[in-house]
């Protein structure tokens, strides 16, 4: 998926990527729920903020009074409204995100349909099976590489799981990528797990 923040510098760009290759999506709604999207989160932070407040007064046995402890559940209450718009808002935002197309290249032909792609160079003669080739998903699934099920669940939409020797490839694919880096004079840093919230 493109950043958000990407698409609203690229809106013209990435206008012209969806209308050349047939995708219909509202990227003003996008745009629209985005900004509705964060006016939630900051009206939600700010709530928090007093909430947390609150609690922290409601601590104090002096301090606790009927208003302070009525208060306290109106600004539950609020947050959990805003909570629910903001899954709303949110559910609405990524079905338009998934369906945003990526800018190609200056230089990409464009056609009617995939009868018009142009064949740059060819290599080589495929080969010829006396079977039905699997796709790749259909490989990984049945070699237990990927659990797409899972991931979806987990991650949503084009969410998954590598496994097994998938998970082997991946690593050395990117221990192979950082001894070139390292070789070239870059220092490794694995920063901390959880950093302040700032």
């Amino acid at each position: 998926m493109l950043d958000i923040n990407y698409i609203r510098e690229n809106l013209k760009e990435v206008k012209k990527a969806a209308k050349n290759k047939k995708i219909a999506v509202d990227l003003d709604k996008l745009l629209k729920l985005d900004d509705k999207r964060r006016e939630l989160i900051q009206e939600m932070d700010q709530l928090r903020g007093k909430r947390n407040a609150n609690a922290d007064l409601l601590k104090d046995p002096k301090k606790r009074t009927d208003k302070l402890i009525a208060e306290g559940r109106e600004l539950k209450d609020k947050v959990a409204a805003l909570e629910k718009e903001q899954a709303i808002v949110l559910a609405e935002y990524e079905e338009i995100m998934v369906k945003v197309p990526t800018i190609p290249s200056e230089d990409t032909p464009i056609g009617k349909d995939e009868s018009e792609n142009v064949e740059v160079y060819k290599w080589g003669t495929p080969p010829k099976f006396d079977f039905k080739p699997k796709d790749y998903m259909e490989l990984a699934a049945s070699l237990d590489l990927v659990d797409i099920e899972r991931g979806a669940k987990v991650g949503g939409y084009r969410g998954y799981y590598l496994k097994n020797e998938a998970v082997m490839l991946q690593l050395g694919l990117m221990m192979h990528a950082l001894t070139k880096l390292i070789a070239k004079g870059f220092s490794p840093i694995i920063p901390p797990t959880l950093v302040k919230e700032f």
